[in-house]
This record gives C-alpha cells, sequence and structure tokens, in this order.
C-alpha cells in the first residue's frame, strides 16, 4: 500500500512537471526575447506604477489634505499612510496563498472610495487621518499582491514592476503639482482620481494570465518521497521559517530606507549655502527632487538595462546588498558631518549625493526582490516577495520619526555657529 502511494505520488510529481515543461514551452514561443511577452511586461509595470504613485500623491498632498502647514500635522499623515504597512504586511503576504486574489483586487473598490470620501467631504482632522488609513491599506495590499504574482512569471516580471514603480516617484509629485499650481485645479478634485486605481489594476489583473491558478506546488518540509505531497498551500511550519531565513534580507531594506530618509527629513533640512543660485528656502524643493530622481533609477535601473540588452541585468546583479547598504550608511554620516563642519563646497555637491543616496537606498530593495525570485519554489517565491514590502514601510517609518529628534540639534549647532535661521533651515513653513 505505501509503495503504491509512492509510486502515485511520483507520478502526480512527474505529470505536474511534465505539465510544468508544457506550459513553459508554449510561453517561451509566445513570449518575447526578455522571457516574457510585451502584455505582461506593461501590465507589470503598470502595477508597479500604480501601488507607489498614490503614495506620491499622499506625501505630496499631506499638508492640503489637512489644510495646515504645521510640520507635526503633516508628517501625521505620512505616519497614518504607513501604518497598514506594518499591521498588515505579513497577514497579507502568509494569507495570499490561501486566499483567492479576486477577493484581494476586489476589496481595493470599498476600500478605495471610503478612503477618498473621507479626504474630501469631512472638515474633522481624525476623520481624514482614518481616509488615509483606508488608502494605505489598498496600497499595501496591491504593492504586495503584485509583487507576489510575479513569482509565477520570469524575473523580468519583477524587474518590469521596479521600472513602473521607479517612475512613479518622479510622475506623482509632478502629477499632483501640475494640477493643483498650473492647472489651477481644487486638491480635492485631484484626490478624487486616485479611484481609478483600483480600476487600472483590476484592468491588468483581468488581461495577466492567471498562471498562479494552474500551477500546484510542493511541500518543502521533508525531501523524502515517501511524505513529500502536492499542496496548494505551504504549511504554517514553512512560513515560519521562511520568513526567519529573510529576516536579514528585510533587515538589509529597512536600514537603506532609514538612512535615506533621515537625510531628507533631517540632515539635509540644515544645509543652505549662501552661492546656490536658489533661495534658501527653495533648498528642500530641489534636494526632494534629487532625492526622487535617484529613487527612481534605483528601483527602475534594472529593468531598464534588461530591456536595453537582455541578459546584462544579470551581470550587474549585486549578490552582497550588504555593501549597498554600507555605502547608503556612508552617505549619512557625510551629510551629517557637512551639516556639523560646513565643509561642502556647494548645494550642487550636497544633491548629487541625495541623489547617489536615494539610487544605492533602492538598489537594495531592487537586487534583493530579483534575487529573492530566483528562488526555486514558486510559494515560496510569492512568500518572500510580499514580505520583502515589510523593510520599506518599517525604514519609512522608523526614518520619519527619528528624522525630527536629528533635525533639532542639527539646526540649533547651525543656528548657534551662523547666527542665522534663514541660513539653517531649508523648508519654508
Amino acid at each position: 500500500m505505501e509503495n503504491s502511494r509512492t509510486r502515485s505520488t511520483q507520478n502526480l510529481l512527474l505529470q505536474d512537471d511534465e505539465l510544468e515543461h508544457q506550459h513553459a514551452g508554449q510561453e517561451s514561443v509566445q513570449s518575447s526575447r526578455l522571457g516574457e511577452s510585451p502584455k505582461v511586461i506593461a501590465i507589470f509595470c503598470s502595477f508597479g506604477f500604480m501601488a507607489c504613485f498614490t503614495a506620491g500623491i499622499i506625501l505630496t498632498s499631506a499638508e492640503d489634505i489637512l489644510a495646515n502647514n504645521s510640520t507635526e500635522q503633516t508628517g501625521m499623515v505620512w505616519v497614518v499612510y504607513s501604518i497598514p504597512f506594518i499591521v498588515f504586511t505579513a497577514f497579507i503576504a502568509w494569507s495570499f496563498d490561501r486566499v483567492s486574489t479576486d477577493i484581494f483586487i476586489v476589496a481595493f473598490f470599498p476600500l478605495m472610495v471610503f478612503g477618498i470620501v473621507l479626504l474630501v467631504l469631512p472638515k474633522v482632522t481624525w476623520l481624514k487621518l482614518v481616509g488615509v488609513f483606508l488608502i494605505g491599506t489598498v496600497d499595501c495590499t496591491s504593492e504586495i499582491a503584485a509583487l507576489a504574482l510575479t513569482a509565477y512569471f520570469d524575473k523580468i516580471a519583477i524587474m518590469a514592476f521596479g521600472i513602473g514603480s521607479g517612475f512613479s516617484y518622479v510622475l506623482s509629485p509632478l502629477y499632483y503639482t501640475a494640477m493643483t499650481s498650473w492647472f489651477q485645479i481644487h486638491p480635492k478634485i485631484v484626490l478624487m482620481t486616485l479611484a481609478l486605481h483600483p480600476v487600472g489594476f483590476l484592468s491588468g489583473y483581468a488581461l495577466l494570465e492567471k498562471r498562479r491558478d494552474k500551477c500546484r506546488f510542493q511541500s518543502l518540509l521533508s525531501t523524502n518521497i515517501k511524505t513529500l505531497e502536492a499542496t496548494d498551500f505551504l504549511p504554517l511550519k514553512t512560513k515560519l521559517r521562511q520568513t526567519c531565513v529573510l529576516l536579514p534580507a528585510i533587515m538589509e531594506i529597512f536600514l537603506s530606507f532609514l538612512f535615506n530618509d533621515v537625510v531628507v527629513s533631517g540632515i539635509t533640512t540644515s544645509i543652505v549655502f549662501k552661492n546656490s543660485p536658489f533661495s534658501p528656502a527653495d533648498h528642500y524643493k530641489y534636494y526632494m527632487l534629487s532625492s526622487f530622481a535617484g529613487l527612481c533609477l534605483g528601483r527602475a535601473y534594472l529593468g531598464i538595462v534588461e530591456l536595453i540588452k537582455p541578459g546584462w541585468a544579470d551581470k550587474i546583479l549585486i549578490r552582497r546588498t550588504w555593501l549597498l547598504v554600507a555605502l547608503a550608511m556612508c552617505h549619512m554620516i557625510i551629510l551629517v558631518l557637512a551639516s556639523i563642519y560646513r565643509f561642502l563646497p556647494n548645494v550642487w555637491v550636497t544633491m548629487i549625493l541625495v541623489f547617489s543616496l536615494g539610487f544605492w537606498s533602492e538598489a537594495v530593495f531592487t537586487n534583493i526582490t530579483v534575487i529573492l525570485g530566483e528562488q526555486e519554489d514558486s510559494r515560496v517565491r510569492e512568500l518572500s516577495l510580499g514580505m520583502s514590502v515589510y523593510g520599506i514601510s518599517l525604514g519609512n517609518l522608523v526614518g520619519s520619526v527619528l528624522a525630527k529628534y536629528i533635525e533639532k540639534p542639527l539646526v540649533a549647532h547651525c543656528i548657534s555657529a551662523l547666527k542665522s535661521v534663514r541660513l539653517c533651515f531649508t523648508r519654508n513653513l
């Protein structure tokens, strides 16, 4: 009986392998030289763009949401937006294999609608923050879902997601600024356009091949053929073990985003140059633009290289990502010392450092996700890619909080040395 069961299990696994190879063969005929069809690449690029576009809009519109220029209150918008990523990331990533993707995506609609309604209608601050929380929940779910779905496609899908999310860093604040400042459209109307997010995501998912539903997966609890069974989900013990294995990668992502947020929100705000071509109050805007440009290129560069020359992304993939974390930390140390001792010659050098920091911080996430996508088991890839989002959200949240405490002594030191507030604080509040 046991031998019969073993043979049956072996036959099942062999049949699954044959089906998978046949399916892969069909896809290879239909797909482009990049490993996937242009349609798949475009869909994941749009997923990445939509997943991060909302974050840029919320961050850019923080003051308009609360109709108040208080640093503490506008900072609270970003904190509330980040909370769903901290609270729900593990839950969504762990339950993604047991719950249909359709359920997650359909849930976008009521969450986004209620979130927008609470943003644009009431004048009560805490209700607006609840709206921000709901929109953050949609963003959290969409980013995890999109990354998890890349587990069933070629690695170009992960890179395409990076291209879309990278360009959203630049285009989302540009879009909000253009609509509200150049075309004089009311911020509430611009925020209402976020309702297109679930529509676009559902449309892309409807066009995407449901490769995930066609696969069967093997539990990794044992390599013994007598106990190996084909399953549609990872056991709890395997998820726990894989999460522990992921901790170093999550920590690297966390530190890289922590360094970037501390620099942009708490260190560059105290670095002003008399010889710069723009006013002290505008320094922060240019620092932010430099940071966004670096973040954009850092998230998208592997995908761009792969599109230009297939195969080159593997050659420039950095596997020792801790070196990038160390490089980001060095940028932060240099800028802290520059704030204290004022040894940088001009604003352009500072902008280059801020750009470089943004690039290397995002490159940590980009390289780690591509490496995680190389794992053999599709369910392990799905879990790993979903959990990687946790490092970003935690780094952004902790970095934003720490920046306040780092900024105050740096500004105070600058004022005591230069006897001028105007030359020691770059934000025009």
